[in-house]
Order: C-alpha cells, then structure tokens, then sequence
C-alpha cells in the first residue's frame, strides 16, 4: 500500500543496474504465474482452486516443440490443508511421499526408493528415526531454536549444543561431540565480530576478529596472530575494489591484489585484476589469449559451451569442433556423458534418485555387445554399501565387490574387499564424536592409534613397531612441528601462510617470495641456493642455480611452455593445435637438431600417431675379417640372434686364404641357433654342390659333419644357394641346380631339429635349356609358408618370377612373374622377405632405367602384388642388391652403388615404415671416407633391438675386407608409431618399430600382452596374482609381500621398510610425513624433501 491505498500489478520485472530484467507475471489471487528470464526462457506455475501449487513446468517444457508434460514436477496435498503428500517427478518417480499425525505434522516420509523415515514430537523434542533405523533427539528452545542434537551410536552418547546468548538471539556458542566449545560475538546487524576457537593447552584460545562498514562489507580481518587482512568496496555498488594482506611484522609489510570492473553490461564482473607486483591479467570470454595475439584470429581459438532451457551444461566444444555431450532425464540427473570420440557411458538411478550403475562399452563398433557396468547398492541413508564391477580378469567372468560399513551417522567404519584367499579382508575404524578415526584395523589385525586436539587436529600416531610420530601447530592450523623415528622437524610460516624455513633431520631448507607468492628462493643447506624470476604474468621465466646455470621458459599467449632454454643449450621447443594439446616437441643444440617429435590426436586428445625423428647416431664401421694378408674376404652374411637383453650378431664370408671361395648365406631361429649354406667343391673341382652347418647356440660350435642339401649325382655343378627358416628352426633351401643339362632352381627342406635334407623338388616350371634361371632367393613364413624368387629368361630377357611351397608340401606353385617391366630391360638379383603376418616384400636391380635402380613390389598377406615403384631415383647406379625385413613389417634395403664413379663404389640404403608405406629417401650406410676404394656386396640385417650392415671393402688392400656397422639411427630415420584406444581411451596397440598390443579386463587391468607376450592374472580384489613368469603374494593388510623370490616388508602406515629383489636387500626409514628419509643396501642414501612440493603420506 502506499498512502493507504492499494496498488495491484499484474506483472512485476526485477533487475540489477545495468541489466536485463527478469520478469514475473502474477495471477488471480496474488498468485506467481511463471518467471521469464531476460532471453525468454520461462518456468511456469499452476494452482488448484485452492491456491495450492499443483505442477511446475521447467523452461525445457515451456519451450517451443517440447512436451510440458515431460518436464512437469507434480504436487499432491492431504485433503484440504497446506500439507505436501506425494512429489512426481517428470520421470514418474515419486520423490516424497509424506504422512502426518492427527496434529498435522510430519510423521512419516518416504523417498523415491521407498526409504521411510519417522518422527515423533514430546514438548520441545523431535525424534527422528531414519531408514537405518538410528535415532536422533533434537531438542528446542523456548523459541523453537534448535539447542542441542543428541545421537548414541555403538553405545556411546554424542550430543551437539548451540548457545544464543547476547541480545539480539544469534547463535555465540557450538559445542561439538567432544566436548569442545566455539564461541562467537556479533554487532548489532547480526554480523559475526570474533570468532574463539576451542582450547587448546597451553597456548590460550584463539581469536579472530572481524570489521565491516555502515553496508556490513568485511573490511577487516585480524588472524589469531595478529595478522591483518583490510578489503575496500566502492561506495556505491558495495563491489570489493581491493585486499591488503599483510605479510610480516616489524618492519610491516604487505601484499595488495586490486579490482576494476569495466563493462557496464556486467556491472559484477572484474575486467582487471591487478597483483601485488602490479601487473595486470584480463577477463576473457571463450575466446583464449592465442586469439588475442598478434596474428591470432578469435574464431579460431573459440571454446564454446551450450546449455539446455534449464542452464545445463549439454555440449562443450574446442576449438577444433571436437564435442563432449551430456544428456539428463527430466529431473535433471545425468544420464549420458558423450566423449569426444562418440564413446557413450550411461548412469542409471533409483527412485530417490541416487546413481545406481554406470555402464560402458570398450568396443562400441566391433563388440557392441560387450558393457563393462559399476553397480552402486546403498543403505536406506544413501550410504554406498557396495560397489561392483563386472569383466574382470582375463576370462571377464569375474566380479570385484568391495563393501562399505557405516556407524549410526553415516561415517564410514569399515571396508571389505573380497580377494577370494582368504575370503574377505576388512579395514576398520573407530570414531570419536567430530569423526576423526582414533584407531585403524587393518586386514592383518594391527591397530594403529590417533590422537587429536581440540580443533579436531591429528597430534599423535603410535602402533606396535612404529616410532611414536607427533604433530604441532601454529594459531591457524599450520603444521609447525614433527617428530618422528628419524628426529625432529619444525616449520615457520610469513603472514600469508608460506612456509620460510624447514629444519628437518637431514638438513635446512629456506624459501623466498615475491609479493604474488611466486617462490623467487631455495636454499639448500650445502650447495647454495636457486633462483627463480617470473614474468609479469607469474609464469616461471627462469631458473638459475647456486652455480650460475640458468634455464630459459617462454610461453604462449594462453600460458603453455613455448621454450625451454637448458643451461647446456638444448632447447626444447613445443607446439600444440588450436584446442591447446601438445603436437610436437623439438630438442635443438647448436650443432643441430637432437630429436624431433610430431604427435597426431583423436578427437579426445589420445596420441594415435608418433612421428620420432632422430638424427644421425654415427657408429663407425669395424673390419671383421683377421686376415692380414692379400686374400680375399668377400660376400658377407648376417644374421641377428634374439638373446636378450642385448642380441648377438652373426657374421660369415667368403674367406680366399685357404684357397677357395664359396657363396654363403646365413639364418637364425628364435632361440639364436645359426644355419648357413654354401656351395662347396670338397668333391672335386668340377661338381660344385651345397653343403649345410648350424651353429648352435649353446655351444658356439658349427656341427660336423657339414650335410650335403642337394641330392644330384655326377658333375652337376649347384651354386649360389640361400636358406630361410622359421622362428621354431625349419629350413628352406633354394639354389641354382644344373642337372639334366638345365639350369633350374631347386629346393630342399629340414624339419627343425633334423638332420638329413629332404629329397630334393624343383621350384621352377619352364625346363628349357635356353632359358637361364639364376639368383634364388628364399623366405619362409610364420606359417611355414616358403616363398622363392629369381630371375628368368623365360620371355627372352630376364625378369623376376615367384612361386611358394605351402608348409609341409613338396610341389612348388605354378611360376608367376612379378616384375612388372613391359619392355626388355633386365631384372635381376631378387630379393625376397615376409614379415610376421605374411606380407611379402620382393626386391630387384632393374634395368629399364640406365643406370639401373632397385625396384621393389610388395604382396600383402592373402593378395596380389603390387606395381613396382623406385626405391633410389638418380643419381643412383646400382650394381649388387640385399634385403632384411623384420616381423613387424620394416625392412631395409642396401646395394652397392656407382653414383660417384666405378671405381668408387658405395653402399646406399632405404628403410621401408609398413604404417606409411613408404620407403624413406635412399641414405649412404658405408663411412669410406676416400673416394677410389670400392664397397662391395652388402649384405643387411634388421632385428627388434639391431640393425647391421657388412658388405667387402677394399679401402685398406685392392684384395678386400669385410666391413660390417651398426645402422641404428645412422640416417635419422623416422620411427612412426600408430597407437590405438578402446572406447574407454584405454591403449590397446603400439604399431611401429616396437609392437605391442593389450587386452584389458573391465577395471583397465592387463590382462594379456603380446610383444613382449604376457598373462597377467588378478584375484577378486584387483590384484596382480600372476604375470605368466612369476606369481605374486599379498598380505592380509593388503600390501604386496613376494613377487616371485623378491621379498618385501612394511610398518602398521603401509610403509616399504624392507626388500628383496634378485638378492639385494634393502631397508628403508620414513619421517612422519611418509617421506622416504633414509635406504640402505650397498650403501646408505639420505633424502632432502621439499614441504613445499613433497607428495604426503
């Protein structure tokens, strides 16, 4: 009313200065309507006749195209009165439903899961009984104002006070379950003026004050040291204009952080913030600080955010257009969460509604059947009684429960696991009445004790066989003492609560700031002390340490490391994508690039590609050969054997010194036992033949008698034979055979472990004696497969031909041309080999360009061959040819090559990545510095761990050496690895030079592994019982104890005291922060630890 009349208003806007209104329509009989916000989002209201609101439809269910009765809230009442009987939900859960006594108060309420709680009602006294059945009193003042809370649990009685004392009725005393008492004092607006902490001996109480202005803004506030912090707001819009923190005492010195606010559109809201130092940091909008830069355009660097009718949060998009989604059921519960990558979790709830399961799937596309589900069970409280999880193990049949216990006021007393041996294994606590744990009971049945002051503190913890730790605090609760096993600690802090100096058993630490709180000093108690500068933005700019030796940071407009300038000059320089993820990283030294790494992401920032390139890592080439004198060591041989950790390389040759020289080549199995062929005139100068000797690896002796592999009578003349095997030892033989007056390719088997070739079939189909035949190559697969190529005059000049023996077979396929030269330029010298999955690379010299270059084609597994392409374009000039390829799929080619003069013949190589499908630019792999010796006949070998090359070199005698080299990063080749996620973004493959793959169970453990091959095993608790090689044992505290023959040992904190791995013992101290202090083993080692940084117990 005003002037006593009466005003009526059939709608009414509220809003701030400066802002959009919200307006509230009002109804028949004063009653609200709806409420629409300033972009027209309404929230609408309906009555029965009795005035009472009946249903609320939210903004979703008032907006266009939406059904109201899917995002409607239902009220129901008891008869004719004001009282609520029933809730619905939109999901059609009823979330309350109420009774009440002849008095009409509440006497009993159920929630959406049927929990009931009830109450009772005596003179000034409420009890109430909750689902679980606990009870608690509360009892009332006069003025109905809630004077103490009274609750028993496991027999003991804990009861909460609330005092109201001064004039004005507010609440200046709690008395918590302890005992303990906190006071407070207020004016006469009601604003809290001192706050008195409960006793703790010696030091008297503690008190903090407080100030306000005539608007009741906290201008002041004085710590219980005396320490003064002082606000200032504007005069007309009450908006906080600064903070003056004050950071020590005589001299005084202080700390102030100021605010400007400079959009009148949005009159709350800082435009500038300034630090104590004086520097300046912006509000912004979803627009990052890169698209403010120079040269930045905003639509680029944009993070956007889209809410519902209802302001909830729906989708989150980067800059990149990469989308998380969220959707909700009509009461606004979550019910999915979409990642970036379109992987989906589902939440499903009961009718409180509480989360009750989480489900998800690790193979959406190819196993969509597969759901990895949580399952939540609670007590009638809420209280999350157990937790399962489905798809454990290996097999995915096994189920982890771990069980909650909980005490008559929903803290929690005990967990219990169940590992299956032995059965169940319970943690469990007591409690004192502020719910601090005063005894803790491990699975093993040791009790460790605490004890606390009376601010709730941790002063004490003491066990059997644990040194007696302490704690000591300062007024605002900083620890400033500790005692341990290992000595004393203590611990000063400036006004502003950052530590200064730490005096620990193993020496002194102090520290120095700027007025942001940056540390700018460290001092070490020997060695001096670090100093660190910071940018105007409180970005770490640089790092020098107690001998001068500086690290350089720069950084992006939106505060991302940029460089890092190292004090021995390697800068590390990264770079990210427009969403602020990391897509590369380059290390550079002056004398050039180190390394340099490229990562490609998935929508959700998993690196799916790594691109690592490194430069050359040069290791000089070593003469092999003993030979002094002036034969001839030529056509070398290698072969890699799979020792670990560091495998052996075999090498063989042709050695002219006992007078013959003898075409050789050479193959391991995976145990590192050798094979090797030759052809052998032993039986006279006209009937040259094949012979065979294996190396084995146990011995390092080659066996005797040599076997003779082709099966020929008379002067037949076999040579340039070649051998290939599998991993178990099974040997293929190829050579060129001239019996009958042909000259045909031959071949011949040995089954792993024998010890006689088997007769002898021919590989090629065209039997004229006009037809040449010549230069076999062999390769066998991983399914025994053998796979032979060389070349054929078949069609009038020579191509390359191929056939393969199925595993165990003795008919060669029929003859196939693979090179693809239309023309009649020569292919020769053909090299063949197959990776792990059977994919077939062939290799040749071909003549149709002059110069003549190496071609290779490639057969996938199951396929065709490939066109043909040149592996090394001009200048090349190449005369000899070698091919190695490796199980995962990369493989080397080398040749010998005349590109810098006949007489001056090099070796040249180019690696093959199967993830691109690329060969890489040819790189020379000899390192003949002069200009007129020749490199000849390379051969190469190309393992997991080694890549070698050997080739004749005839820079020390025109008679030639053998000359072999590693080519680990010889050319800065680039490793590409393909890295592949599940749908729960969890690594399940590595392609590239190092292959690996995983199988994971439904809470993310490994429980098979290939490359290295591994099966992990887990218990019903989630621990690793078995790795496949050794098993593991836990404690009944759960903690680890063997693992295999290794040995370890732990105090009543879970603390590693002692060890024992692969013999050698250790032991172990800790201070009473859970830091290691002291090991011992060979020697003794101690730890210095930062407070500031160290992870705590």
């Amino acid at each position: 009313t005003t002037g006593g009349e009466w005003l009526f208003s059939s709608e009414v806007q509220v809003f701030a200065e400066g802002a959009a209104p919200v307006t509230y329509p009002i109804g028949y009989g004063d009653r609200l309507t709806s409420v629409t916000d300033p972009i027209g989002r309404k929230v609408a209201y309906d009555y029965d006749q009795n005035g009472r609101l009946t249903r609320v439809v939210d903004k979703i269910g008032n907006a266009a195209g939406q059904n109201p009765i899917l995002h409607s809230w239902h009220y129901a009442y008891d008869a004719q009165t004001q009282h609520i009987t029933t809730v619905l939900d939109p999901d059609g859960r009823y979330r309350v439903t109420n009774t009440y006594n002849s008095e009409g108060r509440l006497a009993t309420q159920k929630d959406g899961a049927n929990n009931s709680s009830s109450f009772t009602y005596g003179t000034q006294v409420t009890t109430v009984t909750d689902p679980r059945g606990h009870v608690t009193t509360q009892n009332f003042d006069s003025r109905w104002r809630l004077s103490s809370q009274i609750d028993t649990v496991g027999g003991n009685s804990y009861s909460l006070q609330y005092f109201y004392e001064d004039a004005g009725q507010n609440l200046t005393g709690v008395v918590d379950r302890n005992g303990n008492r906190t006071d407070y004092t207020y004016d006469d607006r009601g604003n809290v003026l001192t706050k008195t902490d409960p006793q703790v001996p010696p030091a008297p109480r503690y008190v903090t004050q407080y100030q306000y202005d005539t608007k009741s803004n906290l201008t002041q506030v004085t710590d219980a040291r005396a320490f003064v912090t002082t606000n200032t707001y504007d005069p007309a819009t009450n908006l906080k204009l600064s903070m003056t923190q004050q950071i020590t005492k005589a001299p005084d010195t202080f700390a102030t952080t100021k605010w400007e606010y400079g959009d009148a559109a949005n009159p709350g809201l800082p435009t500038k913030i300034i630090s104590p130092r004086g520097n300046t940091s912006r509000q912004t909008t979803m627009v990052d600080p890169d698209g403010y830069a120079s040269g930045g355009i905003p639509s680029e660097h944009t993070w956007t955010t889209v809410y519902d009718e209802n302001d909830r949060v729906t989708e989150v998009r980067d800059p990149l257009s990469h989308s998380t989604f969220t959707s909700y059921d009509g009461a606004a519960n979550r019910k999915t969460a979409t990642d970036k990558n379109g992987n989906v979790t589902t939440y499903s709830y009961d009718g409180a509604p509480r989360l009750t399961s989480v489900t998800q799937k690790p193979d959406p596309v190819n196993n969509p059947t597969l759901v990895y589900t949580t399952s939540v069970v609670r007590d009638g409280n809420g209280n999350a009684t157990s937790v399962s999880q489905d798809k454990q193990g290996g097999s995915g049949t096994v189920t982890v429960t771990t069980e909650y216990g909980y005490d008559g006021l929903n803290r929690l007393t005990s967990v219990t696991t169940h590992p299956g041996t032995p059965p169940n294994l319970v943690t469990a606590y007591v409690l004192d009445g502020n719910g601090n744990a005063t005894t803790r009971t491990s699975g093993d049945s040791v009790q460790t004790t605490y004890q606390y002051d009376a601010m709730s503190r941790l002063t004490q913890v003491s066990a059997t066989g644990l040194s007696t730790i302490t704690y000591g605090y300062d007024e605002l609760s900083r620890r400033t003492s500790m005692g341990d096993g290992t000595g004393s600690s203590t611990y000063t802090y400036d006004g502003l609560g950052r530590i200064t100096q730490a005096v620990q058993p193993n020496g002194t630490l102090a520290y120095g700031y700027d007025l942001d709180s940056n540390r700018t000093t460290l001092t070490y108690p020997t060695v001096g002390s670090v100093t660190y500068a910071f940018s105007p933005a409180s970005r770490l700019s640089s790092v020098t340490d107690w001998a001068s030796r500086a690290s350089i940071y720069t950084y992006t407009a939106s505060g991302l490391a940029k460089t890092l300038t190292a004090p021995g000059g390697l800068t590390t320089t990264y770079g990210y994508d427009k969403a602020q993820r990391l897509t590369s990283l380059t290390n550079v030294t002056s004398a050039g690039t180190i390394t340099s790494d490229t990562y490609t992401l998935d929508n959700e920032g998993n690196r799916t590609v790594i691109d690592e390139q490194m430069p050359a890592v040069v290791f000089g080439s070593a003469k092999v050969n003993s030979d002094t004198g002036t034969a001839v060591q030529d056509h070398p041989a290698i072969a890699l054997g799979n020792e670990l950790p560091n495998p052996g390389a075999y090498l063989i040759w042709d050695d002219q010194r006992d007078g013959a020289t003898n075409s050789n080549i050479y193959t391991t199995d995976s145990s590192s036992n050798a094979y090797a062929v030759w052809d052998d005139f032993r039986d006279g100068t006209n009937n040259q033949n094949i012979y065979y000797s294996k190396r084995s690896a146990g011995t390092g002796t080659w066996s005797t008698p040599n076997l003779k592999v082709n099966d020929g009578t008379g002067n037949t003349n076999e040579r340039n034979p070649r051998i290939a095997g599998t991993a178990a030892g099974a040997q293929t033989a190829v050579w060129v055979d001239l019996r009958s007056n042909q000259r045909n390719i031959y071949a011949s088997t040995l089954a792993a472990g024998g010890s006689a070739w088997a007769t002898n079939t021919r590989v090629t189909d065209n039997t004229s004696s006009s037809v040449v035949k010549d230069f076999p190559d062999v390769a066998v697969g991983s399914d025994g497969v053998s796979y032979a190529v060389w070349e054929d005059s078949r069609n009038g000049n020579s191509d390359i031909f191929f056939s393969s023996l199925p595993s165990g077979g003795s008919t060669w396929a029929a003859n196939a041309k693979i090179s693809d030269d239309a023309g009649t330029a020569a292919q020769t010298k053909a090299r063949i080999g197959v990776d792990g999955s059977n994919n077939l690379i062939a290799a040749w010299i071909d003549a149709r360009t002059s110069p003549s270059h190496v071609r290779v084609a490639r057969r996938p597994s199951g396929g065709s061959w490939s066109a043909s392409i040149d592996i090394s374009p001009s200048p090349a000039n190449v005369q000899s040819l070698s091919l190695s390829v490796r199980p995962d799929g990369f493989a080397w080619a080398v040749w010998g090559d005349t590109r810098a003069g006949a007489s001056n013949q090099d070796i040249w190589g180019s690696r093959y990545d199967p993830n691109l499908n690329t060969w890489s630019t040819p790189v020379r792999l000899d390192d003949d510095p002069g200009t007129t010796a020749n490199q000849l006949n390379p051969t190469v070998a190309f393992g997991a761990a080694e890549e070698m090359v050997a080739w004749r070199d005839n820079r020390l005698s025109a008679n030639g050496d053998t000359q072999a080299r590693r080519l680990q990063n010889l050319a800065g080749i680039n490793d590409h690895f393909v890295l592949s996620f599940d749908g729960l973004n969890r690594l399940t493959k590595i392609s590239g030079p190092v292959a690996e793959s995983f199988s994971l169970d439904g809470n993310s453990n490994i429980t098979s592994r290939s490359g290295p091959t591994q099966t992990d095993a887990y218990d019903a608790s989630n621990r690793l019982t078995s790795d496949g090689t050794q098993s593991y044992t836990w404690s009944d505290a759960d903690r680890l104890t063997n693992r295999g023959s290794d040995t370890f040992g732990y105090d009543a904190l879970d603390r590693l005291t002692t060890s024992t791995v692969a013999g050698s013992a250790r032991t172990y101290a800790y201070n009473g922060e859970g830091l290691l202090q002291s090991r011992t083993g060979s020697g003794a080692t101690t730890f210095l630890w930062d407070p500031n940084t160290a992870p705590s117990r």
